[in-house]
Formats: structure tokens, sequence, C-alpha cells
């Protein structure tokens, strides 16, 4: 994953913008963690565009109630607002159960995309998911989940689609990693 990172972190530098996004993402914990890993990553000596995405079914209970929360973990992380522009933390409703919820021009934007203990609360749906990894072939994706049964149909989704992956299913929790697809 480093290897990965690293070229993650070199593109952020040169656009001076990162855009992450966290599928059934609630209140965007994950998405702290993730930005809290690549700030450290990348050692910034520089400012940069944090473009936070959360798609959820509850998106705007959860932008009601995190969006100004989610904010000042960042402001707090990074030191100064001036790495984060006001209005780049998004809400955006998504349904598991419903692939034309998916705002597919935002996912192609995407340089990581977490999905993090959302399957346990949904069913499988293979369209949806079909549409999502060939929507973020641009983005490292990173699903970490307590059960195995839905990374596995996912995971051999990608391999169809011939998308790089790593699937550590005996982990707990569990862990799929697809990766970028190499242009």
């Amino acid at each position: 994953l480093l290897p990965e990172v690293k070229t993650l972190v070199a593109g952020f530098k040169e656009r001076k913008k990162a855009v992450l996004g966290s599928l059934g993402g609630g209140p965007g914990s994950d998405l702290s963690g993730a930005m809290s890993f690549l700030g450290e990553a990348a050692e910034f000596s520089y400012s940069i565009t944090w473009d936070v995405r959360v798609y959820d079914l509850m998106a705007t209970n959860w932008e009601e109630a995190a969006s100004e929360a989610l904010k000042m973990a960042h402001y707090k992380h990074f030191g100064n607002l001036s790495r984060i522009q006001d209005g780049k933390v998004k809400f955006l409703p998504i349904d598991f159960k419903d692939e034309k919820t998916i705002n597919v021009d935002s996912l192609r934007e995407l340089d990581v995309l977490t999905v993090s203990w959302a399957l346990n609360e949904a069913l499988f749906n293979e369209a949806f998911w079909t549409r999502v990894i060939e929507n973020t072939p641009k983005a490292l994706v990173l699903f970490v989940e307590g059960k195995g049964e839905q990374l596995a149909k996912i995971h051999k989704l990608a391999q169809s689609q011939g998308r790089p992956s790593l699937f550590l299913q005996y982990e707990i929790p569990r862990k799929l990693i697809l990766y970028r697809v190499p242009v």
C-alpha cells in the first residue's frame, strides 16, 4: 500500500488538492482517519485543498449533525484553516439498494474512497458495486468490514473488471483494497 500512497501524495503535491470520499460514511469518521494518515504520510510543507465527500443514505441528517465537527477535526489536525477551504466538506445522498443514486461524476473525481463498516447494514447489490468499481478507476478504494461475504463478492466483481486488488479475508476486521487502474 505504501508505494500507492507515495504516488497519491505526489499527485496531491502537484495539484495542491486531494479528493477523498467515504461511501456509507455517516459522520465522516473514516475520512478524518484517512486525512490524518495521508497528511502524515505526505509531510505537507505546502497548502493543500481537501475536497471531502461523504456519501450516505442519511446525508442530510449527517450534514446537519457532523459538518462543522468534521471541519473542526481537520482544522485541529492540520493546524490552520488555510489547508481546508470552506464548503469543501460535502454530504451526498446515496442508497446501496439503488445504483441510480450514485453520482458518477463525483466518484470519478476521487483520489481515495473509504468504505468502513457500512456493508454490515446493507444487502448486496451487484449493479450498485459494479457501478462504483467502474466509476472509481483512478481512486484507491479501501474497505474495512466485519463480515466477509459482501467483500468476497465485490472482490470477484473487481477481478472480473480487471481491477488490481488485494483481499485480506482472514483478518479481523477484513480488508479489501482496490488499487487504482494503471494508465
